[in-house]
């Protein structure tokens, strides 16, 4: 409750990975080792800018497929910040949507993403393909630490990019956000 800043947060919410007892439970698939408990994706702010942030885009985890095949678990680059001036259909389809929802001309490629901000549900990470049932638990047991983020980066908007299934629609009514 006392965190005020992302990476205040981001210290005990691995630690609580670490601590996780019934972890198989949010892990993205069968058969990992629980050395992937310590697995961590970083998210957060796109750029430097903290303050008057316009969008926060929730994804469900980020795609280890590699990382999981390595297993070389810890943490990894923050993909989407690293890569958000590459025409590649993630950021691009959050440029659009920025663009879109903030009704602002001036808005382009080399400047939306000053106002937005990042969030993977699950910050472990899974496959290209989510496992629902795996990601619901997770969320369950991190609520807290998602909600947290989610009032410290102080979104105007929230964006869930997330898919438009039942499970999904599920998980992001669990969440305390409107």
């Amino acid at each position: 409750e006392s965190c005020t800043d992302l990476e205040s947060l981001f210290l005990i919410w691995k630690e609580a990975h670490l601590e996780e007892k019934y972890f198989k439970d949010s892990f993205p698939g069968n058969g990992l080792p629980a050395c992937f408990a310590k697995n961590w994706t970083p998210d957060g702010f796109l750029s430097e800018n903290k303050k008057d942030i316009e969008i926060l885009f929730v994804l469900k985890e980020p795609n280890e497929s590699e990382s999981i095949k390595k297993s070389d678990f810890g943490c990894k680059e923050f993909w989407i910040k690293n890569n958000i001036h590459k025409k590649i259909s993630i950021p691009r389809r959050m440029f659009k949507t920025a663009k879109n929802l903030l009704d602002n001309s001036d808005l382009d490629q080399d400047t939306w993403f000053q106002k937005a901000a990042v969030m993977n549900l699950n910050k472990r990470g899974g496959y290209s393909q989510c496992n629902y049932h795996r990601l619901k638990n997770y969320v369950i047991i991190y609520k807290s630490f998602i909600e947290k983020q989610i009032e410290i980066i102080n979104p105007k908007k929230i964006v869930f990019l997330c898919g438009n299934n039942d499970d999904t629609k599920e998980i992001i009514r669990m969440l305390n956000v409107s």
